[in-house]
């Protein structure tokens, strides 16, 4: 019997589209700041306080709790002389932190997500560089991936600076419900690596009942999960929403309509998708067989008391793909800039010291000296397996489909910001509102116009 759970939702920010947030747009919210609003790196006795914002809601914040203690004990009236003030922000989070910079009383450091508004607020100066702070106070950058860093930095802008510090990169694996597969006949242990076996497993998975569908053999939605799965498998087949040098969009379409009509098939042709806007519940009580998401979702399944196993994604096309994404912490435009020294003090703490974090709440560590540990892929921290995580781990290697900055990012987003241009395109497919020729074409020509008026800024290419 399953455990019963209150509603689980992603461990991410609540963004929502992303509205036009420059500062010149929120100044008429001036007189009505954030009122989370704490003045930025103040004295306490003999400590630095240091004020960050968080968006994170549930399991992940917990442990980042326990991070903000560690620091705060090692560095009370020793070591660094700072204190964090950690401040829970979980909604709104985007119009609060550019109102609150507008306003002059922004937190020191908060949350980001690379290649989101963080693009913008870096051209916009909501967000500080950061390459020469961390030089400052001896954060080693080399110890950084460089698709870590990449991912951090607008060239576009000038220079190479990163606009924020990695904390951990997090990409898709196969997750499966051990019971359900078992009760299949299939082996958990070996589980799908091409197209044919992967079919041959969601078919073998999916229960049906006076011609219904009760247990799925792949949960999905209808927008941003369905979305990202017709955009990992597109690229698996060589499609790219924006050529290299950033001057065209969809290459190889004929590859993107192969993708999407692999998802069709799925829902239609051979019917192991019952479409759900709570997958994590259809996950946990067995109704999903099986679903492909990110890192975030290890906690909660082991909360649910799931005995589940993740495993490496099957490639559909000619080539291994897989979604990309770059957490971090950012530095917020403070009156006073001296402030910022002390604030990145603390981010590298942090940073140096992230192990419970990149081996018990979140993805794959950024960090070189600690990806190689010869510990890390065998430390269970959290109840953070290794057969949860070597699928993420060994993921990495080949995960390429992340987010497209500029203005228009939203436009080209599968997974982080919803409702997103693309998954109301894949919405209309899925309810046959639109052909998969039609919505290729349609979704190139966005995407075409988006990059023609100066919507799309790719780094470095």
């Amino acid at each position: 019997m399953r455990n019963s759970r209150g509603i689980r939702s992603r461990l991410r920010r609540p963004r929502g589209r992303r509205a036009a947030v420059g500062i010149v747009a929120v100044l008429t919210l001036f007189l009505s700041a954030c009122s989370n609003s704490t003045p930025a790196a103040t004295k306490s006795g003999g400590n630095t306080v240091v004020t960050m914002w968080s968006w994170l809601s549930a399991s992940d914040a917990q442990v980042w709790g326990q991070m903000i203690k560690a620091f705060n004990k090692a560095n009370d009236n020793k070591g660094l002389h700072e204190q964090i003030k950690l401040t829970p922000v979980v909604s709104d989070y985007t119009t609060k932190i550019v109102s609150a910079v507008t306003a002059g009383d922004a937190p020191d450091f908060g949350w980001a997500s690379a290649g989101l508004e963080e693009y913008q607020w870096a051209k916009e100066g909501v967000i500080v560089p950061l390459t020469s702070l961390a030089k400052q106070v001896g954060l080693n950058l080399s110890d950084f991936s460089q698709q870590s860093l990449s991912d951090a930095s607008y060239p576009s802008l000038g220079g190479k600076t990163i606009y924020m510090v990695p904390t951990d990169l997090s990409d898709f694996a196969l997750e499966i419900n051990v019971k359900e597969a078992k009760a299949a006949g299939l082996n958990p242990a070996d589980p799908p690596t091409n197209a044919q076996q992967f079919l041959k497993w969601v078919q073998a998975l999916t229960i049906r009942k006076n011609g219904k569908i009760v247990q799925s053999g792949l949960g999905s939605d209808l927008a941003g999960v369905a979305t990202t799965y017709w955009g990992i498998v597109a690229a698996q087949y060589g499609f790219q929403r924006v050529s290299s040098n950033g001057k065209t969009a969809c290459v190889d379409p004929a590859a993107g309509e192969a993708a999407m009509n692999w998802l069709l098939n799925l829902f239609y042709k051979y019917k192991v998708i019952n479409p759900t806007t709570t997958l994590y519940q259809s996950f946990d009580t067995g109704q999903s067989a099986m679903m492909m998401e990110g890192p975030w979702t290890i906690f909660g399944n082991n909360q649910a008391g799931l005995d589940w196993e993740a495993a490496p994604l099957p490639v559909i096309g000619s080539k291994p793909a897989n979604y990309f994404e770059d957490d971090g912490l950012e530095v917020y435009r403070q009156k006073n800039t001296a402030s910022y020294k002390a604030t990145m003090e603390a981010i590298k703490w942090l940073s140096d010291n992230s192990w419970p974090w990149v081996t018990g709440a979140r993805g794959v560590t950024p960090r070189l000296s600690l990806l190689h540990r010869s510990d890390y892929d065998t430390t269970d921290t959290n109840g953070f397996l290794p057969k949860y995580r070597l699928a993420y781990i060994n993921g990495m290697s080949y995960a390429d489909v992340a987010s497209i900055p500029g203005p228009d990012m939203s436009d080209f987003e599968y997974y982080e910001v919803s409702p997103a241009y693309i998954q109301t395109e894949v919405s209309r497919v899925l309810a046959h509102q639109l052909t998969v020729p039609n919505f290729m074409s349609t979704v190139c020509a966005k995407w075409q116009s988006d990059i023609n008026s100066g919507g799309v800024l790719l780094k470095g290419y």
